[in-house]
């Protein structure tokens, strides 16, 4: 079980980035299922700081305010 998550994963190591200018909505159909129990898929988190970050990205994006 942990060798088929690993397997799937080793190739998708990479640091990720949100790009605010092109956050768009994505069908449910797109967001994969966990291969299995102890898939980590769905239950990774971003700290409140990254999110109240990202937020206020958006804000300054949309609205041309800054914060």
């Amino acid at each position: 079980m942990l060798q088929d998550i690993t397997d799937y994963y080793n190739g998708k190591n990479k640091d990720s980035f949100a790009k605010v200018l092109s956050i768009t909505t994505i069908s449910k159909h797109r967001i994969k299922k966990s291969i299995n129990v102890l898939d980590p898929i769905g239950k990774i988190q971003l700290s409140n700081e990254t999110m109240d970050r990202i937020d206020t990205e958006i804000v300054k994006a949309i609205t041309n305010i800054a914060l």
